[in-house]
């Protein structure tokens, strides 16, 4: 297997700043991995990934130590490093996991959520729907991972806001295979979220208890992960 560059992986994306060189790089990095700019199967050297976000190679090798630990990359020593995939298996847990935390905090956001957390969360539902059928893949994930974000901020726990935004961005890294490919898709996902919305407005914990399980297990047959959720 070849080394090959990473040049046009971070094209498009904010530089890095001063002071937090590691932390921005870990965070650049991180998003590449779960959008799927690194390929599977290759091996891309430290000093190309070094030379695209423009700085030196001690942050990107502690961000990239830490994206270890988390399971995104593999080290290939004297070489540099490469994606790790998500499996069917692991998905299947991944949502699992998602249905059983979701589920709680939409009853949490229906009981605690603020006037302001509902106008954002009709803020990105606008401009989800203004967007559907311009928008690519990728903005339209970004409008979805926000829209789950609020919830959980509403929610005010915030471990669950920590344990769910880790479960999202590993299961994005296999989602945007299929999600959001297909018009009537995105017109689909739009409307399962202003019924949670809807749910969670009128402070209908058991309704936004269902309406998140509905949606998850819909995004569970949308990848198409063969799995009993009972």
């Amino acid at each position: 297997m070849e080394t090959v560059n990473a040049k046009g992986i971070f094209e498009g994306k904010k530089g890095i700043v001063m002071p937090t060189y590691k932390e921005q790089a870990y965070e650049l990095i991180k998003e590449a991995i779960i959008y799927q700019r690194f390929a599977i199967g290759e091996i891309y050297s430290q000093e190309s990934i070094c030379n695209e976000l423009g700085i030196s190679r001690t942050p990107v090798r502690e961000a990239l130590l830490e994206l270890q630990k988390a399971g995104y990359i593999k080290f290939h020593r004297g070489r540099g490093i490469s994606i790790l995939p998500v499996t069917n298996d692991e998905v299947g847990s991944i949502l699992e996991m998602r249905i059983y935390n979701e589920r709680y905090s939409a009853r949490l956001a229906a009981r605690r959520i603020t006037e302001a957390d509902l106008k954002r969360l009709r803020q990105v539902l606008a401009q989800m729907e203004e967007k559907l059928e311009t928008s690519g893949s990728e903005e339209l994930y970004e409008m979805d991972r926000y829209f789950h974000h609020i919830l959980l901020e509403a929610s005010k726990n915030i471990w669950l806001l920590k344990i769910v935004e880790d479960l999202r961005d590993n299961f994005l890294r296999f989602e945007n295979r299929t999600i959001f490919r297909e018009l009537q898709v995105r017109h689909q996902v739009l409307a399962e979220h202003k019924h949670i919305y809807d749910r969670i407005a009128s402070g209908d914990e058991e309704g936004a208890d269902r309406a998140m399980e509905q949606h998850l297990s819909q995004t569970y047959h949308r990848v198409g992960i063969q799995r009993n959720l009972d």
